[in-house]
């Protein structure tokens, strides 16, 4: 049978569109590994190769397409893939575009990206998302609504005007005391005395005195000023309406506020992080006093949920684990170490790898190392440097991996 020419030109037609969606969808997925796993050097670097190859907008496209495409996670999940995390998302998507702590400003990530594809290059999209955010952001917080935001004045001085706006928030707070325990609802709705509150691993809107002169102590040493807040005798709560927030960001108010930790992991934000290290120095604690399935299953949990928002201030906490005297607190931390994709990680892992003498870490260390290797440049020059230092009982096992 021979096909005519206007059959072949619709075969090799059906075929270069079916080879293209393949290539796309494999891009789109690639993308969304790279948020998953907040590798974003390698986020942008596709992104501008996608952008050099077929323009800035198809890049954009596939970044809509990766944020709905499920990404691997490590063995120990019950699932090879899982969605996106949205806050971690979120956060990775406003760094990509310079906007690095502005992420609680009320507008739609959709949105944005279809702002992006307005314009024609990666440079003007940056430019264009952080001038839009920015100004939105100013906005919002002069309105009263300054919970999660975080910004560096130096870098962003626009913010100088709110931020007092933010700082005289603390002068308006009354907090009701009935019997010595405080109703500290009103300090969870500033984003000061909301730091406060998760720095002092407070659960609930209600505190005694000690833990309420705590709190203050930590407010002082945040504002690095003394603070003077309102203390009101009552005997009935006064209710404090929350502030009206981006849904996600309300969301994890109530799961910080609640230490809902299967929500927090779910957001994935890396505002979870200090609530995720008070939970899990306390379920390792736990596990020493009273080695059991469940106690040892709670540990294992947390280890997870650090894995999955992958944030760095996870890494120190980590590095305290590894070298726990018992085996089983020590081997999730490395694991844990080995997929969080950074610098840090790869300098704390090799370290313990120069200074152990148990040869199963070691080993394990090794393995972690190898996954991190793969998706983070810097390790061949941090292993190289540290083989040097005389202190390095294990330099020979750094230097096979080296070799691999």
């Amino acid at each position: 049978m021979f096909l005519s020419k206007d059959d072949l030109e619709r075969l090799l037609k059906y075929a270069r569109n079916h080879s293209n969606s393949l290539l796309e969808k494999k891009q789109a997925q690639y993308l969304s590994q790279c948020i998953g796993d907040r590798r974003e050097k390698d986020l942008l670097d596709s992104l501008l190769a996608i952008e050099e190859s077929s323009g800035w907008k198809q890049s954009v496209r596939l970044l809509e397409s990766s944020l709905s495409c499920e990404y691997m996670v490590p063995p120990g999940f019950g699932k090879e893939k899982i969605n996106l995390e949205t806050l971690k998302a979120r956060e990775v998507i406003f760094s990509l575009f310079g906007s690095r702590g502005l992420e609680p400003v009320g507008v739609e990530i959709d949105t944005l990206l279809s702002f992006c594809m307005k314009c024609e290059s990666y440079i003007e999209a940056k430019n264009a998302f952080y001038d839009f955010v920015l100004r939105t952001s100013l906005n919002q917080i002069k309105s009263g609504n300054s919970l999660f935001f975080q910004y560096d004045l130096s870098l962003i001085p626009e913010l100088t005007e709110v931020e007092k706006i933010r700082t005289e928030k603390l002068n308006e707070i009354v907090i009701p005391v009935n019997d010595e325990i405080y109703d500290i609802r009103s300090l969870w709705y500033t984003e000061y005395g909301r730091q406060a509150l998760v720095d002092s691993c407070i659960r609930g809107f209600v505190v005694d005195k000690d833990e309420f002169e705590n709190i203050i102590l930590v407010l002082q040493t945040i504002l690095q000023k003394e603070v003077k807040i309102t203390i009101e005798e009552s005997e009935k709560t006064i209710p404090k309406t929350p502030p009206r927030l981006y849904p996600l960001y309300s969301n994890l108010l109530d799961a910080l506020i609640s230490h809902d930790i299967f929500q927090l992991q779910e957001l994935g934000s890396e505002h979870c992080t200090n609530t995720l290290v008070y939970h899990t120095r306390l379920s390792s604690s736990a596990y020493k006093r009273l080695p059991t399935s469940f106690t040892y299953s709670r540990f294992l949990e947390l280890i997870k949920a650090h894995v999955r928002v992958r944030s760095l201030f996870s890494i120190s906490l980590l590095e305290e684990l590894i070298h726990s005297k018992i085996q089983r607190i020590a081997a999730p931390a490395i694991s844990a170490l080995g997929n969080i994709y950074h610098p840090s990680s790869v300098s704390v892992l090799a370290d313990f790898i120069c200074e152990s003498r148990n040869s199963t870490l070691v080993s394990q260390a090794i393995r972690a190392l190898e996954t991190v290797r793969n998706r983070t440049t810097e390790t061949d020059h941090i292993l190289l440097h540290r083989m040097k230092q005389s202190d390095c009982i294990n330099s020979s096992k750094l230097r096979v991996l080296l070799k691999r």
